[in-house]
């Protein structure tokens, strides 16, 4: 149960636990502590923390923008392009927001 959240941010915390639920890379995992989890990485701190909470007992997501980086001003360094490259999921609020 999810106590004290505007309904909206409900819904989308319980699709964002659906999908990555329903995903393969999520599955693929599963098998327990010894299996080494998906590679995820959020963009930004909002969508890590709810991607981390998800992911609670499974991994843990890396978070693109870092420290008090500002996500307007944010330059994709080619480390940053690896670890994308090498996600099995990406979470990001969407283009109109993160470009």
């Amino acid at each position: 149960m999810i106590l004290g959240v505007a309904t909206a941010s409900a819904r989308a915390f319980l699709s964002l636990a659906a999908i990555l639920a329903a995903s393969p890379c999520m599955t693929a995992w599963a098998g327990g502590p010894s299996s080494q989890g998906p590679v995820v990485v959020a963009t930004v701190t909002p969508v890590h923390g709810l991607v981390a909470a998800v992911m609670e007992g499974v991994g843990a997501p890396a978070l693109l923008v870092r420290g008090g980086a500002s996500p307007h001003a944010f330059a994709l360094r080619p480390s940053d392009a690896r670890m994308l490259e090498r996600a099995d999921a990406v979470f990001w609020i969407g283009e109109g927001l993160e470009t």
